[in-house]
Parts: C-alpha cells; structure tokens; sequence
C-alpha cells in the first residue's frame, strides 16, 4: 500500500489498525484521511514531488484508485473499499472493482457542492449519492 502511494507521489503516515467487531469474513478497508479539502488533494494527481507533471488528472486518479485496490490483492477478503475523508468530512466510499464510469463521474462533479457528505457510487441510477440525505 505504501508503494502504491509513492508511486503517485505521496509520502504518507501509514498506521496498520486491525478491529474485528465480527466471527464471519469482513471486506478489507483503506481508510485515507486527508488533511486538506478533497478538492486540494485530487488536485494533486498529476504532479509529483512538487514537479508538475503532464498527466491527465483523471487517468493519475484511476490508476491511484486500481493501484490501492491492487495493495490489497492478497488479503483473505476478496472485496473491500477505500473510504477517502476529507477535512471537510467529506467521505468518498470507492468500492473495489468500481467501473471507470464512476470514477470519471466523481472526478466530473463539483464536490464543492457536497461538502460533508458520505458519497457513494448508487449502481442503479449511475450516479454518486449520499445515501443520508433524502
């Protein structure tokens, strides 16, 4: 997981953290937290070190996203998720496997519009929603 952030340019603060509240097999989970707005932090694909990068930001996103999935290809659950928080405490819930529709669908929205909100991808009708929030 630590190459799989590096390898986008990031030097995080990586804490394994193990909690079973369950006897049965539970996916696996990245948690992210951010110390910036998640605006400030997609904003950050496609550079490096500080060094701009001509990258699309959407396809740095995408393989960050599949590369983070990828970490977790040997664990024992077969699915889990990335929850990304914001300090803003925004979530973004990316499920693994998530089509490339949804990930170009959230880096197409205007997520200052959905500060604070628990975003996730609704299959059904193609778009992301708080599924909080009626």
């Amino acid at each position: 997981m630590r190459e799989a952030f590096r390898a986008h340019g990031f030097d995080p603060d990586i804490k394994d953290d193990y909690l079973r509240r369950s006897s049965g097999l539970l996916p696996w989970i990245i948690a992210v937290t951010l110390a910036t707005p998640i605006t400030a932090f997609f904003a950050a694909f496609g550079t490096t070190l500080g060094n701009a990068v001509a990258q699309d930001v959407h396809a740095a996103f995408k393989a960050w996203v599949k590369d983070m999935w990828a970490s977790r290809a040997g664990s024992v659950a077969a699915r889990g998720f990335l929850e990304v928080e914001d300090s803003d405490n925004t979530h973004v819930i990316l499920t693994s496997g998530l089509p490339d529709e949804a990930l170009d669908a959230l880096l197409g929205m205007d997520l200052e519009q959905h500060r604070g909100e628990y975003l996730t991808w609704d299959e059904e009708s193609g778009a992301w929603r708080d599924p909080t929030r009626r």
